[in-house]
């Protein structure tokens, strides 16, 4: 027995895996910059604003803080805390970080020096996420690939 593939089949798991593809891009950039962020340049940031109430678990990424630092006389604005893709930070996780913020006015970030608009407040990270989404992603490319490719399943 087999079961052919329509062409609007074809076409489905093509855009599907093109999408998928697209979207390793951040993925990988998340990744580069998660390495590369270990050696950023210190700078000390003013907290403009902290979400310190909140029950919801938040993104470690870039929620809850808002911070200002300067470099060569600029001023930047950012809310990163890292790049790592780690999911989320549960509600008690969050507010022992946060803890470690009552009462400061200036915390230390770290900026890249070729691009100083890009900053963290925690560097480096666990990559082994943003890994296991270009290997999961990857493997969905390659099987939307295999079934747009392929003229018949066979069984």
């Amino acid at each position: 027995m087999s079961i052919e593939l329509t062409r609007a089949g074809r076409v489905i798991s093509l855009i599907l895996g093109t999408l998928i593809l697209l979207s390793l891009s951040s993925v990988i950039n998340d990744a580069i910059l998660t390495y590369a962020s270990r050696n950023w340049m210190p700078a000390t940031a003013h907290i403009i604003s902290v979400e310190s109430n909140s029950q919801q678990p938040l993104r470690k990424d870039k929620d809850g803080i808002l911070y200002q630092y300067s470099v060569g006389g600029i001023s930047y604005t950012n809310s990163r805390i890292n790049y790592s893709r780690r999911w989320k930070w549960s509600v008690n996780e969050w507010k022992q970080w946060m803890k470690t913020l009552d009462g400061k006015e200036t915390i230390q970030v770290y900026y890249d020096p070729q691009k100083p608009q890009q900053s963290v407040i925690v560097r480096g990270g666990d990559n082994r996420w943003n890994i296991g989404f270009v290997i999961l992603q990857l493997l969905f490319v390659v099987l939307f690939a295999w079934i747009a490719l392929m003229p018949k399943i066979v069984k």
